[in-house]
């Protein structure tokens, strides 16, 4: 299983910095801006952060770290 890492949308590479009507604008301004926080701590998944989406073709996400520690705690009872 394979972590995304989070972009940096300051810079205009992945998006326009100004308000537009681009799908794909919209689509990254929902993903990591409107909803943005890891299910598991609340806390926002950030630029340069690694993450993995819950369930594909959603926007759920938590951060690497989270998941591992997750994981790890459910295989030591």
């Amino acid at each position: 299983m394979g972590y995304c890492i989070a972009p940096d949308l300051t810079d205009g590479k992945y998006m326009c910095l100004e308000p537009c009507n681009h799908k794909d604008c919209a689509a990254m301004r929902k993903d990591f801006i409107d909803d943005a926080n890891c299910i598991i701590c609340g806390k926002p998944i950030k630029a340069g952060d690694k993450f993995y989406y819950l369930e594909q073709g959603k926007t759920d996400k938590v951060h690497f770290l989270c998941e591992l520690e997750r994981i790890e705690a459910s295989h030591s009872v």
